[in-house]
């Protein structure tokens, strides 16, 4: 397990009486289902228990912090729920139209639609 910490301390919190020393880790965060992977993130480890420790004040926390915001915001302003309907052999998902607006959508537009599994299809513009 990875702790943040206000002030960066010299012992394990765990193990009491061992000295952090100064090292490495990467720092995943999940976004809307996606694992996002921040690597090489400085840190202090316990020799002992493996205890990562990371300064939540740190300009690299802060870069984390602003990244994470951004994806989180993008995430959300993407995020619809529609019924598909049917024409046909073919179902149909509707686009709204302030979508279509917002990124450029037409219908001579490519798209590539990919099947993560039962519940997860991406679509994305060529």
């Amino acid at each position: 397990m990875q702790r943040k910490r206000k002030n960066m301390m010299d012992t394990c919190i765990w193990c009491k009486n061992s000295k952090l020393r100064d090292g490495e880790t990467d720092i995943e965060v999940n976004i809307a289902g996606e694992v996002v992977i921040f690597p090489g993130i400085k840190c202090k480890i316990c020799p002992e228990c493996g205890e990562k420790y990371y300064d939540a004040d740190s300009e690299q926390q802060k870069h984390i912090d602003e990244i994470t915001h951004r994806l989180h915001t993008h995430y959300k302003s993407l995020h619809l729920r529609r019924k598909l309907s049917r024409s046909g052999d073919s179902l149909l998902l509707r686009i709204p139209r302030d979508v279509e607006r917002e990124y450029g959508l037409n219908e001579n537009i490519e798209v590539e639609i990919s099947a993560y599994d039962k519940k997860k299809i991406i679509i994305e513009v060529v």
